[in-house]
Order: C-alpha cells, then structure tokens, then sequence
C-alpha cells in the first residue's frame, strides 16, 4: 500500500509539474504573439484601449498612457484590442481602420512573426547551450537522446543514462546495445543502467520498424559537440526554424490531400507531451517550445475565418478591390468561424482524453 501511494503521489506531482511547465510555455507564445500586434500597432500609430492575456474574469490589470494591461483567468489565448476595431470607434482617426491596407497587414501578420521569431531564439539559446555536434559518436553504450513517444521514453529511460547490462548480458559497447535490441523486437527486455550514482533496472520493449527491418527503442548515442559561437547559434537558429517550417507545412499538405492520417492534438494532448519532454531535460524541453511556437505561428496564417489569417485575406481582397469587404459580413465570418473553431477544439479535447492511456 505504501509503494501504491508513493507511485500514485509521484504521478499527481508529475500531472502538476506537466500543467505548471504547460502554461509557461502556452503563456510565453501567447504573451509573444500578442506583443507583435502591440508593437505593429503602436509603431503603426493605432491607439491600443487592451492588451489582455487569456480569457474570462481578469486576475489583475493596471493602466499605462491609453492601454489597459489585464491578465485573466482562463490562459489559453489573448488579445490586442485596437481602437478602430469596434462599430462606434471606426472613425478614430488613430484606429486601426483609418490605417492602410498594408499597415493593417503588417499589424496583423506581426503575432505570426514575433512566434518565428521566438522559434529562431530558442533554437539559437538551445545550440549556443549544448553546442554543434561535430558528426562523431561515443561508442560507449550511454544514452545521448530519447525520442518522446518511442518505447525507450515511455519506459522512462532518459538522456545521460549508461547502459550496463541488457538480460544480463554486458554492454561493453554501444554496437553491442544496437545488436540486441535489434534482434528482440517485440520482447520485453530488461536494461541495468547507470544514471548518476544510482543504478536501476528498467523494463523496455523494442518495436519493430519495418523500414529499418529490426528492432527500435528510440534512442541515439552520446555525441560530441563543440562550443558554438554567437553567429553560428544565431544561423542555426533561423535554419532550424526554416527547417521545421517546411517539414510542418509538407505534413499539412499531406494530411489535406490524404496522403498521411491527421494527427492533430489541443491544449491536453500537448500538455502531455509537454511534461514527457521536461523529465527528459532542458533541452528537449526546449526544442519542443520553438517546434509548438512554428506550429502556432503557422496555424494563425491559415486562412480560417477568426483567425489571423483569414484577416489576412480580406485585408488582400480589399487591396485588389480597392474598397473593403462589408463589416457586418466579415464580422459575420469570423463568428461562424470562431464557433467552428471552439467545436474543432472541443473534439480534439475529446481525442486528447481518450488517447490519454496511449502515453
């Protein structure tokens, strides 16, 4: 009973430390995005009646120039409330709408971009803190990374851990680990390691791959690095981000056209993800911050009616016709669309819950 307790206790602490690390991160890209508005709208010329973080009830708010400052309640999501925006404000000569077009696109697309932005930093502050791999591996049987979601990560082994013995047998090399997992696909193996003083037994089972014809538990060698300078952290970060960019927009177009299955997952399944990636370390945590942060940049570009993007392209029609769409039109779009969207989110919610057992 006590063992039970113990283990239940150490999964309600790991529950909160996954939603606490979640709302960090969902905090900052929201916190970020929302500041681009800000600043396009400012450096635009557009007065700015609220910026708000989150929705609901206001936590706490304060006042500064013309701008109300409001933290509220529920953290998913934000808000730059522009004058010009409203029906009885639309003659502002400091609102939004008196602005050109493309000072209102600018405005707009600026949340996207501060995400990218914030993706290339991390990416940067991430290389400039473990270094460049230099292309060489340790042959020593010891853990360099852990893929989340692949056997090894679910059986909770993690990055630094050394490999002693796998079924007894010694690993004196990490050719040795490769063979024998590789052979036992789909047999439940027993690996004694090192994970700093302390040496464990942990139970993983490899998967076999078909592609790579063997067994897989998602794990690479330590690597050598070599400290990298400012430059070289700065152009990896934004190749990094222009990297992702296109793997996620070539995942898009394959799930769109069929090719792939659509594997989308909200504000539970990300949590979740979000706490696998903080026991496996800083780095992984990281990483997956800036891939969420492309991620959301994108998805406001989309042209979804409630979204950036779809203000986008009626911010485009308008250019081409020279005379913008009827408000009560578009305003009409976005709220058919920002109904789809709570809808959308509700059964991907729903998804999240009941694949909950599969991590």
């Amino acid at each position: 009973m006590q063992l039970s307790g113990e283990g239940e206790l150490k999964e309600r602490r790991g529950v909160m430390e996954a939603v606490l690390v979640s709302l960090i991160i969902f905090g900052l890209l929201i916190f970020v995005h929302e500041t681009g508005h800000f600043l396009a709208a400012k450096r635009a010329g557009i007065e700015v009646h609220e910026f708000a973080i989150g929705f609901g009830p206001k936590l706490f708010s304060f006042t500064r120039n013309e701008t109300v400052y409001r933290i509220r309640i529920i953290p998913l999501g934000g808000f730059v409330r522009m004058a010009g925006t409203e029906p009885d404000d639309v003659e502002n000569e400091n609102g939004f709408a008196n602005k050109s077009v493309g000072t209102r696109m600018m405005v707009i697309a600026a949340g996207a971009f501060m995400n990218f932005l914030l993706a290339m930093v991390l990416f940067a502050l991430l290389i400039g803190m473990i270094g460049i791999p230099t292309g060489e591996f340790s042959e020593k049987p010891h853990i360099g990374e852990v893929v989340i979601g692949e056997p090894a990560e679910r059986a909770g082994l993690l990055p630094g851990d050394k490999v002693m013995e796998v079924e007894g047998e010694k690993m004196e090399t990490w050719n040795d680990l490769v063979n024998i997992v590789s052979a036992n696909a789909g047999e439940e193996l027993e690996f004694t390691i090192l994970r700093g003083d302390e040496e464990l037994t942990i139970s993983v089972t490899p998967q076999y791959r078909e592609e790579e014809e063997r067994g897989m538990i998602g794990i690479m060698p330590d690597y050598h690095v070599r400290p990298a300078g400012l430059l070289e952290s700065i152009a990896f970060g934004v190749q990094q981000t222009i990297f992702i960019t296109g793997a996620i927009i070539q995942a898009l177009f394959q799930m769109v056209t069929g090719q792939a299955p659509a594997d989308v997952s909200g504000p539970i399944g990300i949590t979740q993800v979000v706490g696998r990636a903080a026991r496996l370390g800083i780095p992984t945590l990281m990483n997956l911050a800036a891939i969420i942060n492309i991620n959301i940049g994108l998805f406001n570009l989309i042209p979804i009616p409630a979204l950036d993007g779809s203000r986008l392209l009626f911010l485009a029609i308008e250019g081409v016709r020279g005379k913008p769409v009827d408000q009560e039109k578009e305003n009409f779009i976005h709220v058919v669309g920002f109904a789809l969207l709570i809808m959308l989110a509700i059964f991907v919610a729903y998804r999240d819950i009941l694949r909950i057992g599969e991590f």
